[in-house]
């Protein structure tokens, strides 16, 4: 599958989404100084990719990660059906700090 309608720009931002909040041990090193032909084989064995006239489709096939669906007339990316706006360098990725209170017990 060759993906025409999608940039090499958009599936690097695509895997560095990936890499950073999702996958832990299978990451998609050097993604990007390969060629697109490499990342679309690579995002294909995560995900069942499909192409119709107005999105293509990324179906996870491993039940954690997300689906996505690219537009590529407004160049907008879908997570789950919301819209996400996907980093465009690791700068942009930023951890997510969760705190949750709770009681805590001091002894000294």
């Amino acid at each position: 599958m060759n993906l025409k309608r999608v940039r090499k720009r958009d599936l690097c931002a695509l895997i560095r989404f990936l890499n950073f909040y999702h996958l832990q041990q299978d990451k998609i090193h050097y993604f990007s100084i390969r060629i697109k032909q490499e990342l679309v084989d690579d995002l294909a064995k995560l995900y069942s990719i499909r192409e119709s006239l107005d999105a293509v489709r990324f179906t996870a096939t491993y039940p954690p990660l997300p689906d996505f669906v690219y537009r590529p007339k407004t160049g907008r990316w879908l997570m789950n059906g919301v819209r996400v706006k996907l980093p465009r360098s690791r700068k942009e990725c930023v951890r997510r700090l969760r705190i949750v209170r709770s009681p805590v017990v001091l002894t000294f």
